[in-house]
C-alpha cells in the first residue's frame, strides 16, 4: 500500500533465475478494496490466463493474505496449480475434529503432511486437500501450506522447498517499490475508479520473459514448440508469485 495509505497493488510475477519479473498487476483504492480483494485477485489470474502457453506448468506461490477457499477453487477452474501458505487462526478439520490450524504445528522442528477440510466457514463449504506445515527452532511462525491436488506428486520437502522459492523473489518486490518512486504521479495518484494500471506494459514485459525463455530453448513462435519455452519447461514449472504491493506516493 502506499505511505498515504490510499492504494494498494496487486502484482502478478514469474520467477525466472530466483528474480520475480512483473508481468501484470491492478492498482485500487484502499477505500474501494473491502468485500472486492477477491474479485481483484480472480481478474488478474483471468486477465493473465491466456497469456501463459498452454502446456506451461502453472503454479502459483502466495502468502497467508490470499490463504482463501474461493481462491483455491477459482485457480483449480483455470488448471493452474498453487501453494499458499495459510493463516494459524484458520480451523481445519483433522481426525474428525475442528481445530485452529495453529494447534497442529506443536513442536519444533516439525514436519507434517497430512490431508485435512479447510475452512469451516467459507462460504461454500471447506475445501478437501493437503496441509504441509513446515516449523524449525529458528523462525517463530510456521509455514501452514496449503497444496493444490495437482502436486499430490511432490514430497513434504519438494512442496517447502518450491514455496521458499517465493522469498528469492523479495529483491524483486523491492526493485518495484522503489522504481515506482520514479512513476508519473497520474499512472497511481489520479485514480477515481478501479482501472487496470500499466496494462500495456504487460505485453513488453511477457515478451521480455518469452525472450529469455527463446535463448534458453530452441524453437521459435509460432513453431510446435509454442512459444519457444522448451528448456524452460521441461527444467521450471512457470512458478508466479501473488503479493499486495504498494507503489509510494508521488
Amino acid at each position: 500500500k502506499t505511505k498515504d495509505g490510499q492504494f494498494q497493488t496487486l502484482s502478478m510475477n514469474v520467477r525466472v533465475h530466483g528474480r520475480a519479473l512483473p508481468i501484470a498487476w491492478k492498482t485500487v483504492r484502499k477505500t474501494d478494496l473491502k468485500g472486492h480483494m477477491r474479485d481483484d485477485e480472480e481478474a488478474l489470474c483471468a486477465y493473465v490466463a491466456p497469456l501463459i502457453p498452454a502446456d506451461c506448468h502453472v503454479i502459483v506461490l502466495a502468502d497467508r493474505g490470499f490463504g482463501a477457499v474461493r481462491l483455491f477453487r477459482f485457480l483449480d477452474g483455470l488448471g493452474w496449480d498453487w501453494v499458499i501458505r495459510g493463516k494459524g487462526n484458520i480451523l481445519v478439520r483433522w481426525k474428525s475434529a475442528w481445530r485452529p490450524i495453529c494447534l497442529l504445528a506443536k513442536g519444533r522442528p516439525l514436519q507434517w503432511d497430512d490431508h485435512v477440510d479447510y475452512g469451516k466457514r467459507a462460504a461454500g463449504g471447506s475445501y478437501a486437500g493437503r496441509l504441509v506445515i513446515y516449523a524449525d527452532e529458528v523462525h517463530p511462525d510456521p509455514w501452514f501450506l496449503l497444496v493444490s491436488p495437482g502436486l499430490a506428486g511432490r514430497s513434504w520437502g519438494q512442496v517447502v522447498a518450491l514455496y521458499a522459492k517465493r522469498f528469492t523473489c523479495e529483491e524483486s518486490y523491492k526493485d518495484q517499490k522503489e522504481s515506482a518512486q520514479r512513476r508519473i504521479p497520474h499512472e497511481f495518484g489520479a485514480m477515481g475508479h478501479r482501472r487496470w494500471v500499466g496494462s500495456y506494459v504487460v505485453s513488453l514485459r511477457l515478451g521480455l520473459l518469452l525472450a529469455q525463455c527463446r535463448r534458453m530453448g530452441s524453437g521459435t513462435p509460432g513453431s510446435g514448440s509454442g512459444l519457444a519455452c522448451q528448456h524452460l519447461r521441461k527444467t521450471h514449472p512457470c512458478v508466479m508469485a501473488l503479493r499486495f504491493l504498494g507503489p509510494p506516493t508521488p
